[in-house]
């Protein structure tokens, strides 16, 4: 590594205002420093002219930035609660038990590991990765500045910073563990290995140069890291087993009760405190969950929120169908008892009016017992097809009578076809379980309640609505969502002049966000494709903007990058975060995906784009334009002679190496160090909160690491740090 305070230059950019564009003036004479302080040019971009350097432009251009910051966080909130639709759908299957009786379970479609590595990923990574793809087709599928340096500075943010604020915002006394030990752990060694694959290509193996080769490895190794992480998660605890540091035998369900028990709680413990240290809770909220909190403000809740609109935010994953015809099970005057419905399924007509369910508590009555029940959407829809309703029921010590009660059913007289709802039995407390040979395992217990339509009128028309697919009450629930959520916009969300300024603010995004479809929709999937469209005119928006502040303060692009957007883009996670690491049991939510959203930003964020670049170059072969940017000499961005004479005649998809290679070394040292903190503090059990001192000298470090990035980086940039590479 050598120090130096000279870099010659080719030119210096000077405004023309007679023709409003930037002129550039020769000279061999300038320093970097020099060439950005006389410079008075700002190139434009997309949606902006060129425009001159002024005090007013650089303050008017802070603001604007920070607006679309803004609506970027509305538009990913959007684009997160219609992924969290597409990942929430679930399906039925029927299987048979020992007896040979039929239960039917409700199971999600999609894998959580599966989709939290892809469309998680995308939802909270989506600004960076289109900000990359969209900087490739402007610059004429070339690469730009913005997009990979964004990547990276965003992923040095998110692991170093938000990994510190997580482990000293709980609660004194509260601890937070990753649980999915084994996922963590593959999706960490896969960001180290991205970072490490970037260099590999940028500097080592095609210096410069990204061949389709490079680009389809990059996608393979996102492929890879999907089977990976799959796999890890299917066969967690046999991984945890082997390989578990947290001071326990392993981390399945049973030694860790025994573990927690043994370390915690010991003989004396009351039924209570028993039942909550050994219960495992129903799976955490997703992601989706706690931004979209975060950017309503809203502190955590532990709370089943059945309503519609967010599909019941997937907070309970898990549901099943419980068997009501499960083997008897013999009494035992100790225990508290096993909580199940009487009746795993029960049918109504829909001009019932209500149906009432029965909850039991079998094979013991000791202690107090509270179970919560909620209802959760299927095909049935709260508010049109039955009344939402949740509560709690409460057995009292030696009580093991039945309770029950009654949910109404909505005689619409639409033609509709049968709909079923599902009741969710969570939450218990008082040493009592659940079955756990049911959909719901251990966690949670489901009655499917089918409403069978009885309209002899319906006959015609629900063939007709069977031929075409369709839903009388989706289509109507899609009208007045739709015409609800454009409404919604104009309302002022709180009281005072701070909720009036925000609505201001923040109304010009919601109104654009809200004319595209409701999550609710169609499965969630025409939101996703549109919010995803309002999401890439954002990018643009931030890509020229953050250009000319960047001009504005002297500052390079690749700089801007790491700091100003990656800042910008990574805010509403971190706040999201912070949610999820108060909120969950458990740490996975909060860091834990941070591993795995890292990357998929360089596997997904840089791959495609970088692709699409080698293939269109590998396609139409060295044009003019290709020439005049790489020329040795007269090129804006010249290519060493080699390189330029190896490829001058096919053309190639050019990654300068200099301020990129430096900053992903630097980020990899970083983020080994990171990493290795995390298992370190894992090592006591304590990857979030734990001891305030501990936590915070490792926040402290982490954030002196993420200093140090931007530091180093920006030295490298200026020419003052040069690595022989």
């Amino acid at each position: 590594m050598t120090f130096k305070a000279n870099l010659p230059v080719a030119s210096i950019n000077k405004y023309d205002a007679a023709t409003g564009t930037c002129a550039e003036v020769f000279g061999d004479n300038y320093v970097s420093y020099q060439r950005d302080l006389e410079s008075d040019c700002c190139a434009g971009g997309m949606m902006l002219a060129d425009l001159p350097r002024n005090v007013g432009i650089l303050i008017a251009w802070i603001f604007m930035l920070s607006w679309i910051f803004l609506g970027v966080a509305i538009g990913a909130d959007t684009f997160m609660t219609s992924i969290e639709v597409i990942t929430s759908k679930e399906k039925k299957i029927t299987k048979k038990d020992a007896n040979g009786d039929t239960k039917v379970f409700h199971t999600r479609v999609w894998n959580a590991t599966v989709a939290n590595l892809t469309l998680m990923a995308l939802g909270s990574s989506a600004p960076e990765i289109l900000l990359s793809v969209i900087e490739v087709l402007k610059e004429g599928f070339n690469s730009g500045t913005l997009g990979p340096s964004t990547i990276v500075g965003s992923a040095a943010f998110n692991l170093m910073v938000i990994t510190a604020v997580c482990i000293v915002c709980l609660p004194a006394g509260e601890v937070r563990v990753i649980k999915q030990q084994a996922v963590f752990l593959t999706t960490s060694a896969y960001s180290i290995w991205a970072y490490i694959w970037l260099l590999i290509m940028v500097v080592i193996w095609t210096p410069e140069v990204i061949t389709v080769t490079e680009g389809v490895l990059t996608i393979v190794f996102m492929v890879t890291l999907l089977v990976q992480a799959y796999v890890a998660d299917k066969y967690w605890d046999a991984f945890t087993q082997k390989y578990t540091s947290v001071g326990v035998k392993g981390l399945s369900k049973k030694d860790a009760a025994e573990a927690i028990k043994a370390a915690h709680l010991g003989k004396d413990a009351t039924p209570e405190e028993l039942a909550d240290a050994l219960k495992d809770l129903a799976p955490p909220k997703s992601r989706a969950h706690y931004r979209h909190e975060a950017m309503k403000g809203k502190a955590h809740k532990n709370k089943v929120t059945p309503e519609v609109e967010v599909a019941a935010e997937g907070a309970k994953s898990k549901v099943g169908n419980v068997d009501a015809d499960s083997p008897g099970v013999s009494a035992d005057p100790e225990s508290a008892g096993i909580i199940k419905w009487k009746s795993s399924s029960v049918d109504v007509m829909e001009s019932g009016g209500h149906v009432t369910l029965t909850v039991q508590r079998v094979g013991g009555s000791k202690g107090e017992v509270t179970v919560d029940y909620a209802t959760k959407n299927q095909k049935a829809v709260a508010g049109k097809d039955y009344e939402a309703k949740s509560g709690t029921l409460t057995f009292k010590d030696g009580d093991s009578a039945e309770q029950s009660f009654d949910i109404t059913i909505y005689d619409d007289d639409e033609f509709e076809k049968d709909e079923e709802f599902t009741v969710v039995l969570s939450e218990i407390k008082g040493g009592a379980k659940f079955e756990k040979h049911t959909d719901g395992g251990e966690d949670t217990d489901v009655c499917t309640v089918m409403i069978v339509n009885d309209d002899d009128r319906a006959t015609k028309l629900t063939q007709a609505i069977s031929l075409l697919k369709l839903d009388a009450d989706s289509l109507d629930i899609a009208g007045d969502d739709w015409m609800g959520q454009i409404k919604d916009c104009f309302s002022v969300d709180g009281e005072g002049p701070k909720a009036v300024i925000m609505h201001v603010l923040t109304f010009p995004w919601k109104l654009m966000f809200a004319i595209f479809p409701p999550a609710g929709l169609f499965s969630g999937w025409p939101c996703f494709f549109t919010a995803l469209l309002g999401i890439g005119f954002q990018v643009i928006l931030i890509n020229d903007f953050a250009s000319q502040m960047g001009c504005q303060m002297y500052i390079k692009p690749s700089i801007t990058a790491i700091t100003f957007v990656a800042l910008g883009t990574s805010l509403p996670d971190t706040f999201a975060s912070m949610q999820a690491a108060i909120g969950d049991k458990y740490a996975d939510n909060s860091i834990g995906n941070v591993t795995g959203s890292n990357s998929v930003n360089v596997l997904l964020g840089l791959g495609l784009p970088w692709l699409i670049g080698a293939v269109y170059w590998s396609a139409n072969g060295a044009d003019a334009s290709w020439h005049a940017r790489f020329h040795p000499v007269t090129g804006k961005f010249p290519l060493p002679q080699a390189t330029y004479d190896l490829y001058s005649t096919s053309g190639a998809f050019v990654v300068s190496k200099g301020d990129l290679g430096f900053s992903v070394i630097v980020f990899t040292v970083c983020a080994v160090l990171t990493i290795g903190l995390i298992l370190v503090r894992r090592k006591f059990g304590q990857e979030l909160g734990g001891n305030k001192a501990g936590g915070l000298a490792s926040a402290g470090f982490l954030v002196f690491l993420w200093f140090l990035y931007i530091i180093l980086s920006s030295l490298s940039t200026y020419g003052f740090i040069t690595l022989p590479i």
